[in-house]
Formats: structure tokens, sequence, C-alpha cells
């Protein structure tokens, strides 16, 4: 068995964000930036990065119960946050390519999961504002494969709802083809604590702001014993 998600690699939960929504939000407007998938070509989504750095905002959702256990269900109990990140298509954003999230691993396909990738909803997710292309169980599929058009679905989700899945499938963010909606997304993706991850926490994030946070949240941003291995000397 691949992982604890259902068989087409996408788990769905609504109205749990809580506060977190309101929150996350209000993002100072000086830190949104031009995402890094200009690849794709024409207009892309802005991105805040390294949120936890700027905001206490998505504290509590980071560490629910309810969030955590489906990642363990896809990676295992030893995982760690690679990367904090909000997210938004802005009306005319063109759509992304699709990809999957451990691309960056050079393993044969199918493998086992790398990572889980959450996204959490600040604005209700339509087809029409950028909601994610998803290619259900993809994650399964041999090395080369692409998706078809009629392999693709659309997540569609109301605001506050959460969204899972794991690295290997393929997903992109859809194009915003309204006039002024925003579709603003915190994404929070966990790796193995074993594999490098993304971003680097321990240089993002300054020391003296990780010694106030609880000590879940230190965790996740990986400080701690990965698989309680020891060091050791030979004789």
């Amino acid at each position: 068995m691949r992982s604890g998600l259902p068989f087409d690699g996408v788990a769905r939960m609504e109205d749990r964000l809580g506060s977190t929504r309101a929150g996350a939000k209000e993002s100072p407007p000086g830190d949104w930036k031009l995402g890094h998938d200009t690849e794709y070509g024409g207009r892309q989504t802005k991105h805040v990065h390294n949120v936890l750095a700027k905001s206490r905002a998505a504290d509590e959702v980071a560490v629910k119960p309810a969030l955590l256990s489906i990642v363990a269900g896809v990676v295992g109990q030893n995982f760690q946050l690679s990367t904090h990140v909000i997210s938004n298509p802005l009306p005319g954003s063109d759509p992304q390519g699709f990809h999957q999230d451990d691309g960056m691993f050079p393993l044969p396909r199918p493998h086992m999961p790398m990572l889980c990738n959450c996204l959490l909803a600040l604005d209700d997710m339509t087809v029409a504002n950028g909601g994610t292309w998803l290619a259900p169980g993809s994650m399964c599929w041999e090395q080369g494969r692409r998706p078809e058009p009629e392999e693709v679905t659309f997540l569609e989700m109301p605001a506050g709802s959460v969204a899972c899945w794991d690295g290997g499938l393929f997903h992109a963010g859809g194009g915003n083809t309204t006039l002024e909606d925003d579709r603003r997304i915190l994404n929070l993706n966990f790796y193995r604590s074993w594999l490098r991850t993304q971003n680097n926490q321990f240089l993002q994030m300054p020391r003296e702001l990780v010694l106030s946070l609880s000590p879940q949240l230190q965790r996740l941003l990986g400080y701690h014993k990965s698989m309680c291995a020891q060091p050791q000397l030979s004789a």
C-alpha cells in the first residue's frame, strides 16, 4: 500500500482553518512576490514565502492533529515542514504546468511517497478563479506518463477547507479567468525527515523566533532527531 490516502491520492476536509483563514489573508502587500514558476509562461501566481517567519496566523493549523494524522498516513511518523507559502493567482493569471512535487528526487516511478502536500483554502476555490487541476491516481503511474485531458479533475472547495495529496500526484494551479476574485491558499509541504527539504528552515527562520514557538512547531521545522538515530563512535 502506498499511503493512507484514498486511491485517487487526495484527501479533503471542510471547515478546518478557523482563525487561520482571517489571519493569513492579512499578509502585507509588500510581501507578495512574483512566483518562481515563470517557466510555464504567461502571467503566473504570486506568493508570500516563508510564512512562519512573518506571521503567527498559520501556527494553529500547522499543528492540527487531523492534518498531521493525514500527513503521517502518507509519509510515516517522521516528517517535517519543507515549505510554508501563501499563493494567489490574481485575476488574469495563466494556468501552471502539470508537475509532481517530488520531481527533485531521481527515483524510478512509481515509488514510495516522499512528501505530502497540504493546501488550505483562504478563499472559495472554483474552476474560474484558479482551483487546482489534479490527475487522480497519477502517483502510481509509470515513468514518463503524462495526464491526458480526460484524466484531469478540478479541486473546488469552500474557504476553510483543506486538501492533502501524495507528492507524486500530477497537479497544476488553474488559471484565474475572473475579473476580481482572489484565490488565496496556504500551502504546507511536509517531507520525510531524512530527506533534504526544499527550503532550509535552519537558515530562513531566525533562532530567536524559533525559540519562541511551541515545541511541536519547532519539531515540524526540523528541531528533532530523525528516526531516533544515535551517533556512535567505533573503537
